[in-house]
């Protein structure tokens, strides 16, 4: 099992699914930007499919939009399947077990905070 994390932004809304027994499937895709220290210049963007299973899911629907950021903690895994031509295909997935609201961007110093500190 490959453990992953990943911090990025929903590029729609989720979709959840309700089976039998109230069993939920969240679905949502995110995109996270890549970074090269090496190339600077040379920036780019990688698409993740990920699926939540159970109660975890429902409320994950329900907290996040597309463009909201998320840290989304799971397994990689690799779907496989057969198109309508008979061709084998797969693609990796995150499989989420965890998820996470992204700390928040600090106030700007003409906002004051009610915190002391």
């Amino acid at each position: 099992m490959l453990n992953v994390s990943v911090s990025a932004r929903l590029i729609k809304d989720p979709e959840v699914k309700v089976f039998k027994d109230d069993l939920c499937l969240c679905t949502f895709t995110v995109v996270s930007n890549r970074y090269d220290p090496k190339a600077e210049d040379k920036k780019g963007s990688d698409f993740f499919d990920c699926k939540l299973w159970g109660k975890r899911g429902a409320t994950f629907a329900e907290h996040f939009r597309k463009g909201d950021g998320v840290i989304a903690v799971g397994s990689l895994e690799q779907e496989k399947w057969q198109d309508k031509e008979g061709n084998n295909r797969s693609k990796a997935i995150i499989r989420v077990t965890d998820w996470e609201f992204p700390i928040p961007k600090k106030e700007s110093s003409e906002k004051k905070s009610d915190v002391p500190f």
